[in-house]
């Protein structure tokens, strides 16, 4: 389960053909499945894992902070894929390049039952530095997943994996190795095409990524689900800023399922 970072549905190739923001996640939809309409209900991304991961509708803050507090292991309601999965003798890990100490995100991660979690201080071993204020770049994880992936295949271990990724987030910074891509109509300087350039690393991201899954050789027998986290807002209703607002742009998001 890929769950990508601010990656609002309009902003995709996916939505909107003639930008090419995501073309190789475009390719995976054309062999696969895509949800041309599939919405998060709040726009904050620790709120989407409770919905992706344990379905439970999301909440806002406080309601996030009570589910991951106050259900606790075993309680009604509480058992959420990852934790479900461990049961049927599934390895489970969590990857992120992000910190995961804000506000409740680590307590809402361990609540969902992953056996292992790599962040920020697992992942990126050789001290890349940060791309925005919650960690580096999203391909820092491609080693570290690749070799976790690795070791189920050869015990012989089925797994599931939740990623979630970085870049896309405000201020929309794209790493220095990345060469901005330039789109129609759009200023290159404006936080839109930041933004932009922002998707199109990601897109260049899972690319590497399935292709570390195809030399595994897991391909063919791995269901892969991509999706947004929420969306993002560009001056549309006045707003710049997602956080709990209930707009198309900060909760229509891409869905893809690919399971060749």
């Amino acid at each position: 389960v890929v769950m990508m970072e601010s990656m609002r549905a309009v902003s995709t190739t996916l939505a909107t053909p003639s930008l090419p923001t995501t073309p190789f996640l475009q390719s995976l939809a054309d062999k696969g499945l895509r949800v041309a309409d599939m919405n998060a209900v709040v726009p904050r991304t620790a709120a989407a894992w409770t919905a992706i991961l344990g379905g439970t509708y999301p909440l806002t803050n406080e309601g996030t902070s009570r589910w991951a507090g106050e259900l606790g292991e075993g309680a009604p309601g509480s058992v959420a894929l990852p934790r479900a999965l461990r049961s049927l003798g599934y390895a489970t890990s969590f990857f992120t390049p992000a910190e995961v100490d804000f506000l409740d995100d680590r307590r809402i991660i361990d609540e969902l039952g992953f056996a292992e979690v790599f962040a920020e201080k697992e992942v990126n071993r050789r001290g890349v530095p940060r791309v925005n204020y919650f960690g580096p770049p999203d391909e820092v994880l491609l080693d570290p997943i690749a070799e976790w992936t690795r070791t189920q295949v050869q015990a012989g271990r089925p797994f599931m994996t939740a990623i979630m990724t970085n870049v896309g987030h405000h201020a929309y910074e794209t790493p220095p190795s990345w060469a901005p891509v330039k789109f129609d109509g759009v200023a290159p300087e404006s936080a839109l095409a930041r933004y932009y350039n922002c998707l199109r690393y990601i897109d260049s991201v899972l690319a590497q990524l399935m292709e570390r899954y195809r030399q595994l050789g897991v391909l063919d027998n791995t269901v892969f689900v991509f999706v947004g986290d929420h969306g993002q807002l560009f001056g549309e209703h006045g707003l710049r800023q997602s956080f709990n607002a209930i707009y198309q742009e900060g909760v229509q998001v891409p869905a893809v399922v690919y399971a060749p």
